[in-house]
């Protein structure tokens, strides 16, 4: 797979995977570390059996197969796993989704990846595992015939090992099904547009104005759905951008205030500092690593 360096951190891109999507195994990896990196796709990756640490984006997570570790485009992932892991990881580009409208108020197969309410991380139940470890080995079998149906046969495949994974997240989070609460669509709808967004729009009542609500009503379904005002879950997704440069990038502050859409480097020192009690360079200073780097054996 092809990969490319923003600055510090490597950026592996989806350029390598064939198709609209990427399945493959790992059998048996006494020993499998990654440095820190981004990716530019959605990543599954199903630990069946092993043991091992997964970082993403400043949280540690202490794993025990079977679980499921989600990743979505630009989050930092970092991984040590060993005793003998074993399972499968599944690579989805951007274009896999894109029949999908992202503006839509339906069900989103990207709900999947959802990570402000829902963790990345996913313990898997022995059931569970069977059925998932079932589902993407009939995926890996239809990969090997051909035929004017293979694509959709293989859609259909990814596509129910998507909606098994988001069923597990619904039971771990005990949440209502979204199609039944428009007020959580609505809430979908102000996460993507914050996704897309937040470095260029950082006021609140713009988000509003593009969905069409009022700015109380968007601060009502963030404070139901997102735990914070409308206001706040921007900001968080602005401070989590930033922590990611400052603890993997060398980017220089003023430079990283511009890509985060402050016009002033010394706003954005203030903004920083006021949410962190550090300011930018000293936050870079401080940070520790959480996981050993990758042997150069």
């Amino acid at each position: 797979m092809k990969s490319v360096t923003s600055s510090g951190i490597p950026v592996y891109s989806g350029k390598g995977i064939p198709g609209d999507f990427y399945v493959d195994c790992f059998e048996k990896a006494n020993i499998w570390q990654l440095s820190p990196h981004r990716r530019t796709f959605y990543q599954v990756i199903f630990f069946r059996e092993g043991t091992g640490k997964q970082q993403v984006d400043f949280k540690l997570y202490l794993s025990e197969g079977p679980a499921l570790v989600l990743l979505s485009p630009n989050q930092v992932h970092q991984m040590d796993i060993s005793t003998n892991a074993r399972g499968h990881m599944l690579m989805l580009p951007e274009s896999f989704f894109e029949w999908e409208n992202p503006h839509s108020n339906s069900f989103s197969l990207k709900s999947v990846f959802d990570n402000i309410d829902c963790f990345p991380f996913l313990e898997v139940d022995k059931e569970s595992a069977m059925l998932l470890d079932s589902t993407i080995r009939q995926m890996q079998r239809a990969m090997q015939f051909s035929g004017s149906m293979q694509k959709m046969i293989l859609m259909s495949y990814v596509k129910i090992f998507l909606l098994h994974i988001y069923q597990l997240r619904q039971q771990k989070t005990r949440e209502d099904n979204p199609d039944k609460d428009f007020g959580q669509r609505q809430f979908r709808q102000f996460k993507m547009l914050i996704e897309s967004d937040f470095r260029n729009t950082h006021q609140p009542n713009v988000y509003a104005a593009k969905m069409h609500v009022s700015l109380k009503h968007l601060n009502t379904i963030s404070r139901k759905y997102g735990h914070a005002s409308a206001g706040d879950l921007i900001k968080q997704r602005i401070m989590l951008e930033a922590k990611r440069y400052l603890f993997h990038d060398t980017l220089p502050v003023k430079e990283l205030a511009y890509l985060l859409g402050f016009d002033d480097p010394d706003y954005f020192n203030r903004y920083f500092k006021k949410v962190t009690g550090v300011s930018p360079g000293s936050y870079r200073k401080r940070l520790p690593v959480i996981l050993p780097a990758p042997s150069e054996e």
